[in-house]
C-alpha cells in the first residue's frame, strides 16, 4: 500500500497549481493588490501559501471501546494500539456476512505546535470520521459532529498550546442514531477517522473558517459561451483583529498556459471579530471551455485577502467555464452539444481497507474508470472526499454528487436538520468543481418498510439546495412501484434503478419497461441511475441461465449477458439522459449471503480487490472506449468441458480474425461489437486459441482453455 495516504490540504491546493501552470514554480511573493482596474499581466507566479498545514497521520493511540475519561489531557493511554490515519475498526468484520462492530471508539494523539504560530488562529480540520465524532484538545470539548462522509473542523484557538505538546482526544461511534442518515443501506457503515486529519493555522484575518468547512469563497459562471462568459464570486470575510478594518479581496484567474484571464477586487469594512459578507462579478471574453472528457480544461483561482497592503489570507480553488442542460426527449447537454452520458456508480470502499484509502487508490480506481470509456460517474450515496472530485474535474468526467439520505427517513425535525446539514456541506465543500452538475437529494426513499412517506424531507431539501446552488440540478435515484407521483416530480431530474433480468424478470423486459417509464413521466428527464448484475470470476456457465440473485452461484457470463442486452437497449434511447451501472467495484454489504462471497455485493465490473477486471468490463470499454481493444470473454472458464464451443469476442474493430492452436478459424465482421466462433476443444488437451484485428494483427488477445 502506498505511503500517499492524505495529502495536506494546503499542498493539495499547491499540487493543483503545480498541475494546472506547470512544474518547476515557483512561489515568491507578490505586490500588493490594490482597488480598482487593474492591468493584467502577460504572466502569474503563484503567491506564497500563508495558511499553515500539517496532516496528522503517524503517532495515533486508538481502542474500540467507550473510555470514561479517555478525553483527558493526562490520561494513560499506552496500552492501547498504535495506528496511523485512516483507520477503520471495521476493515474485516465490515466485510464478512453477519453483524459488525458498530459502537464507539477513541483516539488519541500527541502533536506540537511551534512557537512561530503565535497570535495566528488554530483549527483542527477532519477529512471524514464515521458517524458521530466528538472532539477535544488538551481536556477541552470542542464540539460535535452529526454525519459519516463530510469534512468538519473546530476551533482550538483558546485551548491549544502554543510552543508546547497538545493532546488530541477524538471519541467515534458509527452506531445506529435515529437522526443521521443514512439509517439503513446495502453497503456495511465502516467506523472510524478514515480520512486525515490536519492542524491549519491562519491569520485572524482571513476568509471565514467556520462555513461548513467549505473553501468559503464560490465561484458561479455564468452565461457560458465559446466567446464570452460572466463570472459571479461570493464569500464572507473574518476579521479577528481588535479593531476594525477596510478587508480587500483579490482574485486572479490563471489558466493552464500561466496567462491571467481575469480578475476581481473588491474592499469590505468588517468590525472587529466579525464576518461580512462580499461578492465581485466580471465578465470574460473567449473562455477555454471545460468540455468533459475530451478536453477538461480548469483554471486556478488566487484568492488573496489583504489589509493595509498585506495580505493575510489566500485560497486556491479550480475554476471551469461550462454549461449544461438536460432535456426530456433528447438527453445531456455539455456547452451546447449533446453528450452520451455514461458511466458507473462508485462506492469508497476497498478490500481489507474498508473506508480507509488513499489517494493513490483513488487515482487507480479514476484510471480503471477513464479505460472503459465513461463520461460521467454517480458518487452514491455519500459525499466522497475532495480528492475524488479534483480527479473529476482533471479527467472530465460528469459528476452526479448525493447525500446519504438513504431508503428510510425519520419525520423528526433532528433527521430533517442533520439531513439538511450534510446537503449544506456537500454543496459548500464542493461548490466550485466543474464536474457536479447534479445534487442528488437521496436513493430509492421508500424502498423497505422503516419509515413514513419520505416525500416532505426531500421537498424540503430539493428547496435547500435550489435555494443554495441554482446553478446545478437537483436529482432523486428511485425505484419503480416505491415512489408517488409528488415525489419523482420534486426535484429537476429522476433517475431509476432498473433491475430486470436479476431481482425478477428478464434483461428483454427493460426496453419495454423504461419506454413505460418514460412515458409515464412525460416532460420529466430520465435517468438509469443503476442497472447491474452479480457476478463471480470463479463461477462459471456457457451459455449462462438466469441465477438466483439470493443464492451462491452467480456465473460471470450471466452478468456479460445482461449488460450486453440492457446497453443495446439504452444506446439508442437518446431520452435517457444517463446511463449509471451499477456498479464499477464490487462492495461490502455485511448483510449479503449471495455470491461466492457472504458479506459481498458482487455486481462491480471490477472485483473488489479492484484488480480484476470481469468480462462486462470489456463489453463497456468496446462500445465506449476509443481504445482498439480485442478481448476474448470466458477466460476464467478453465478448465471447461470439451467438444464444440462458441468464442465470444468483444472488440471495437472493424474485422476480427480467430486462431485455434496458429490455425486461422476465419474472418468475422460485427455491427454490434461482438464477434462468435465455432471451434472444437479436444478433450484431455489445452488449446491456445488467439483473436487479432484482421486487418494488421497489431491488437490481439490470446487464452488457453483446457478441455475436461
Amino acid at each position: 500500500m502506498s505511503t500517499n495516504i492524505d495529502r495536506p490540504i494546503l499542498s493539495a491546493l499547491s499540487w493543483i497549481c503545480f498541475t494546472l501552470l506547470g512544474g518547476g514554480l515557483g512561489c515568491g511573493s507578490s505586490n500588493p493588490f490594490s482597488p480598482g482596474v487593474v492591468k493584467l499581466p502577460q504572466t502569474f507566479t503563484p503567491p506564497a501559501e500563508i495558511r499553515h498545514d500539517t496532516s496528522l497521520v503517524d503517532g495515533w493511540r486508538f481502542i474500540k471501546s467507550d473510555v470514561p475519561g479517555a478525553e483527558q489531557e493526562n490520561f494513560d493511554d499506552q496500552s492501547w494500539d498504535a495506528i496511523s490515519i485512516p483507520h477503520t475498526w471495521n476493515a474485516q468484520d465490515g466485510q464478512v456476512f453477519g453483524d459488525y462492530y458498530r459502537g464507539p471508539g477513541f483516539y488519541r494523539r500527541h502533536f506540537f505546535i511551534d512557537a512561530s504560530e503565535a497570535g495566528r488562529h488554530l483549527w483542527i480540520h477532519f477529512s471524514g470520521a464515521n458517524t458521530v465524532t466528538d472532539v477535544w484538545v488538551n481536556g477541552v470539548y470542542l464540539g460535535q459532529h452529526r454525519g459519516g462522509y463530510a469534512m468538519f473542523r473546530f476551533d482550538m484557538t483558546s485551548a491549544a498550546r502554543v510552543g508546547g505538546d497538545n493532546v488530541l482526544a477524538v471519541r467515534v461511534s458509527n452506531a445506529p442514531f435515529d437522526d443521521v442518515a443514512p439509517l439503513s443501506g446495502d453497503f456495511t457503515f465502516f467506523g472510524g477517522i478514515y480520512r486525515g486529519v490536519h492542524v491549519l493555522t491562519v491569520d485572524p484575518v482571513r476568509v471565514l473558517m467556520g462555513n461548513y468547512a467549505s473553501p468559503g469563497i464560490f465561484f458561479t459562471p455564468g452565461n457560458v459561451t465559446p466567446t464570452s462568459a460572466t463570472l459571479a464570486l461570493r464569500g464572507e470575510v473574518y476579521n479577528g483583529d481588535t479593531s476594525a478594518q477596510d478587508i480587500n479581496v483579490h482574485t486572479t484567474v490563471v489558466g493552464a498556459d500561466r496567462i491571467v484571464l481575469t480578475e476581481l477586487d473588491t474592499t469590505v469594512r468588517v468590525e472587529a471579530l466579525s464576518a461580512v459578507p462580499f461578492s465581485a462579478q466580471t465578465s470574460v471574453d473567449n473562455p477555454h471551455l471545460w468540455q468533459g472528457r475530451d478536453d477538461p480544461y480548469l483554471y486556478t483561482t488566487y484568492t488573496v485577502v489583504s489589509t493595509g497592503g498585506q495580505a493575510r489570507d489566500m485560497i486556491v480553488q479550480p475554476l471551469g467555464f461550462r454549461s449544461f442542460r438536460v432535456d426530456p426527449d433528447q438527453g445531456f447537454f455539455l456547452n451546447g452539444s449533446y453528450l452520451d452520458l455514461h458511466g458507473v456508480n462508485c462506492h469508497q470502499d476497498l478490500l481489507d481497507h474498508g473506508f480507509a484509502t488513499s489517494w493513490d487508490d483513488d487515482d487507480r480506481d479514476f484510471s480503471l474508470i477513464s479505460e472503459i470509456g465513461a463520461t460521467g460517474v454517480r458518487l452514491g450515496h455519500y459525499q466522497h472526499n475532495q480528492h475524488v472530485y479534483d480527479l473529476t474535474d482533471q479527467l472530465g468526467f460528469v459528476v452526479w454528487a448525493e447525500i446519504s439520505n438513504v431508503d428510510c427517513v425519520h419525520d423528526t425535525p433532528e433527521y430533517l436538520t442533520t439531513t439538511q446539514n450534510q446537503l449544506l456541506e456537500l454543496i459548500r465543500q464542493s461548490y466550485n468543481h466543474p464536474s457536479i452538475a447534479f445534487w442528488s437529494l437521496g436513493n430509492e426513499l421508500g424502498n423497505v418498510s422503516c419509515g413514513p412517506d419520505p416525500t416532505p424531507t426531500v421537498q424540503s431539501l430539493n428547496s435547500l439546495a435550489r435555494a443554495e446552488d441554482p446553478s446545478r440540478l437537483t436529482g432523486l435515484a428511485t425505484y419503480r412501484g416505491i415512489d408517488g407521483d409528488t415525489l419523482r416530480r420534486t426535484t429537476d431530474v429522476i433517475g431509476y434503478n432498473v433491475y430486470d433480468g436479476w431481482y425478477g424478470g428478464s434483461p428483454s423486459d427493460f426496453p419495454a419497461d423504461i419506454d413505460g417509464l418514460h412515458q409515464t413521466l412525460s416532460g420529466r428527464p430520465l435517468a438509469v441511475s443503476e442497472y447491474g448484475a452479480g457476478a463471480s470470476v470463479i463461477q462459471h456457465q456457457s451459455p449462462p441461465s438466469q441465477p438466483d440473485p439470493g443464492g451462491t452461484f452467480h456465473p460471470e457470463e450471466w452478468q456479460s449477458l445482461f449488460h450486453e442486452t440492457y446497453w443495446n437497449a439504452m444506446k439508442s434511447r437518446r431520452y435517457l439522459w444517463g446511463k449509471f451501472v451499477w456498479t464499477m467495484f464490487d462492495i461490502a454489504s455485511a448483510t449479503r449471503l449471495d455470491g461466492d462471497t457472504p458479506g459481498r455485493n458482487d455486481k462491480g465490473l471490477v472485483t473488489y480487490d479492484h484488480t480484476t477486471r470481469k468480462d462486462a468490463f470489456y463489453w463497456y470499454k468496446v462500445n465506449w472506449s476509443s481504445q482498439p481493444t480485442v478481448y476474448i470473454t470466458e477466460r476464467r472458464y478453465n478448465p471447461r468441458s470439451g467438444g464444440n464451443i462458441t468464442v465470444r469476442v468483444y472488440s471495437n474493430l472493424a474485422q476480427i480474425e480467430l486462431r485455434v492452436n496458429g490455425v486461422p478459424q476465419g474472418v468475422q465482421a460485427s455491427d454490434d461489437h461482438i464477434f462468435s466462433f465455432n471451434i472444437t476443444l479436444q478433450p484431455g488437451t489445452t488449446t491456445p486459441v488467439d483473436a487479432c484485428d484482421a486487418a494488421s494483427h497489431s491488437v490481439c488477445d490470446s487464452v488457453s482453455w483446457t478441455a475436461n
